[in-house]
């Protein structure tokens, strides 16, 4: 009998930065950027992000991104404050950490190829500064989440004239309204993780959102 193979042409690759177990701190709403960077694989056309908790394969990640231009860059680049609200969404106050880890995955058609290591990485949560109104309002809820076509934003509070905004997980606005009590539709979203902030005279909240 004959075997037939085909050789694959993705070749090992190293992460590079942050270095393993490097220490971040981050801050609400800070546009500082935070840049991840790896070696490149041979032939590869498409780099995939991933960030999970120390107990998790990357199966289902805390967060999964394409890395700049399109995936096609060994870079990805992040704002501290999208990095920020990620955190908080998990439930880590100001001044706490959380530890998490990271890998990149090339791929080539229907080749591909994990980085040779995961490295750890330590989130630290800055403590904001003169800004004791920017706090998170446990009674503003974003529903349903995941959404599809649209999502509501309802409040005990006179939500009224806020502004809401949504941003991908690399700091881009990608959708900005001001709240009329009515539903907001996700059109031309794609699939993928957002922050949700809802902005008051009083309050700053974020939260996270899935769009499938």
């Amino acid at each position: 009998f004959i075997t037939l193979g085909r050789n694959r042409t993705l070749t090992s690759f190293e992460l590079l930065t942050p270095t393993n177990n490097a220490r971040v701190e981050v801050k609400k709403a800070s546009t500082d950027p935070i840049v991840i960077t790896w070696e490149s694989s041979n032939t590869a056309s498409l780099y995939t992000w991933f960030l999970d908790v120390p107990s998790g394969n990357f199966a289902t990640p805390v967060v999964k991104l394409n890395s700049d231009a399109n995936g096609t860059d060994t870079k990805l680049t992040l704002t501290s404050g999208t990095v920020d609200a990620v955190a908080e969404g998990a439930g880590v106050a100001e001044g706490d950490s959380i530890d998490l880890k990271w890998t990149v995955r090339a791929y080539e058609g229907t080749d591909s190829l994990t980085a040779n290591t995961a490295f750890g990485i330590r989130v630290v949560r800055a403590k904001s500064v003169g800004m004791k109104e920017l706090t998170k309002d446990a009674s503003i809820l974003v529903y349903p989440n995941p959404a599809k076509e649209s999502v509501q934003i309802t409040s005990s509070l006179n939500l009224n004239g806020a502004q809401i905004e949504f941003t991908n997980l690399q700091g881009v606005r990608v959708l900005s309204t001001t709240y009329n009590g009515s539903e907001i539709a996700l059109n031309g979203l794609a699939p993928g993780v957002y922050m949700v902030s809802v902005q008051t005279t009083e309050t700053y909240s974020t939260y996270k959102l899935i769009v499938e």
